[in-house]
């Protein structure tokens, strides 16, 4: 077999430019990322060659096809409902763009470890997004940000900013993850710690000021979670902690605000967080919205449904099946669900040899965490970063399943 004395460093740098390549793909859902992803095909095809995997992104197009088929018919039929919204420019871009971020994904995702890289660079990619987003409108009108919104660094229009905080809630989830398994995310390991630290500090700022109970929740969960696959111990004493600090933001949230002697928006900004689990708690318009929805879907299969804005304040029904039915048609969603169940066994695979090895448990609550985020959200409008980390997630996850990694570890002979 032909060996290249150059692959293994070669092959390093490669992998510190394919992470910056993520991370700038995780940023950029523009045109720009368009030749990123294209710098991404090219570092691949090369990195394929000298290290010699055997990979090839012939063993993804099986499954990426259905990927294709949904994309295609979704924003078809979508450009007819909103013909301004959806050109066909845009639609041909993020169409090619999803199904090459799959077949990335697949191909790259040779263990565990690699497929953690890309969801751990892409997140990076998206809270940088989401910081400068949330920092320059806080800059710009406190005021605003505030009251829950954000201006587009692009249009300049005022945007809700649930899809920046869901970015940070999952770049945190990344990160936390990146404590939990045997390998990190960089080398050294105060390298490593250092990159983890920071995403969670930035994270955790952009919750505070865009007052985000869904970040609070994933990471409290993820947490959790974590605690009780290593020390049970320490999990027993962080679910009452956890219960303490709860009970007491519940209760005393809006004395919690006064008491820090601060009034206007900037009270919004710093006891924002306290005062919305005080007066909501866990509750939400979107089970209401979801009730509301599936009569309307199905009465309108075709796509095309419209919802009261003035009866809900929002026109998304924040589901991405909903959605996509909402805004496209039945057939689209049956094309999605095909999709996902194309990669059942994968995920089945994944949950089963989770219970075994460390760094597969984090891949698995991070498909936790992702699609509890994707399906309570409005992924294919906009921007979309979060569903470009679900497409990412089912790459990874399928190729780890063809390299045989997913499936149980054979008794050894005799």
């Amino acid at each position: 077999m032909f060996q290249n004395s150059n692959a293994r460093p070669l092959a390093r740098a490669g992998s510190g430019l394919q992470g910056l390549l993520w991370a700038a793909i995780g940023f950029f859902w523009a045109p720009v990322s368009f030749p990123a992803l294209g710098g991404v095909f090219a570092l691949a095809w090369r990195s394929w060659h000298l290290t010699l995997t055997g990979r090839s992104v012939t063993g993804g197009v099986a499954k990426s096809l259905a990927l294709l088929a949904f994309l295609t018919v979704y924003y078809c039929i979508f450009g007819l409902h909103e013909p301004e919204a959806q050109a066909l420019t845009v639609m041909m871009y993020r169409t090619v763009s999803l199904w090459l971020l799959y077949l990335f994904a697949f191909a790259f995702s040779t263990r565990p470890l690699d497929g953690y890289r890309i969801i751990a660079f892409y997140s990076i990619g998206m809270l940088v997004k989401s910081a400068w987003v949330v920092f320059t409108s806080l800059a710009t009108d406190p005021i605003l940000v505030a009251a829950r919104q954000v201006l587009d660094p692009f249009t300049g229009e005022q945007v809700n900013s649930i899809g920046y905080s869901n970015m940070a809630a999952l770049a945190a989830l990344a990160a936390i993850g990146g404590l939990v398994g045997r390998n990190s995310i960089l080398a050294p390991r105060w390298g490593s710690r250092l990159v983890i630290g920071t995403v969670l500090a930035v994270a955790l700022t952009i919750a505070i000021i865009l007052q985000a109970r869904t970040f609070f929740l994933v990471v409290a969960g993820a947490i959790a979670v974590f605690l009780w696959r290593l020390r049970k111990g320490a999990f027993v004493g962080f679910v009452v902690a956890l219960g303490l600090v709860a009970s007491l933001v519940l209760v005393f949230g809006d004395e919690l605000v006064e008491g820090l002697g601060v009034s206007g928006p900037q009270a919004a900004l710093v006891g924002g967080i306290a005062s919305r689990f005080s007066e909501k708690g866990l509750e939400s318009p979107r089970y209401e919205l979801w009730a509301h929805g599936v009569p309307r879907v199905l009465e309108q299969p075709g796509g095309g449904v419209r919802v009261d804005s003035n009866l809900y304040g929002t026109k998304w029904l924040h589901n991405l099946w909903l959605d996509a039915a909402r805004t496209s048609s039945l057939f689209a969603v049956a094309l999605l669900i095909a999709f996902q169940l194309m990669h059942l066994r994968d995920f089945i695979g994944l949950a089963k040899r989770a219970k075994e090895d460390a760094d597969l448990f984090v891949l698995l609550v991070l498909c936790v965490g992702t699609f509890a985020i994707a399906f309570t959200s409005i992924p294919l409008e906009g921007d979309l970063c979060i569903f470009g980390l679900f497409v990412i997630l089912h790459g990874v996850v399928a190729g780890l399943g063809r390299g045989g990694l997913l499936e149980a570890p054979r008794p050894a002979p005799g």
